[in-house]
């Protein structure tokens, strides 16, 4: 029985502790202001932290796609940004 106990539970997720975490992660942001249906390029947006935004996994597919909206620099870029 104590070696079961030991064995103790599984979480999947993210725990407490690794939210305070994510200020160290890095997301998308937008370096330059972008106006409505301008072109997302690598000279308009970059991967910096915090994470506030989409993470870099979607950098790529981001490029070349228009914005939905003006975008003003320094801004984190989310789904909403992206047409």
């Amino acid at each position: 029985e104590r070696a079961y106990l030991a064995l103790g539970q599984v979480n999947y997720g993210q725990g407490e502790h690794e939210d305070k975490m994510r200020v160290y992660r890095r997301s998308i942001y937008v370096t330059r202001p972008i106006k409505k249906g301008e072109l997302f390029t690598r000279d308009n947006t970059q991967i910096i932290r915090p994470s506030l935004g989409l993470a870099p996994k979607h950098y790529h597919s981001i490029l070349g796609k228009t914005a939905r909206c003006d975008i003003s620099a320094e801004e984190p870029l989310n789904w909403g940004h992206i047409e």
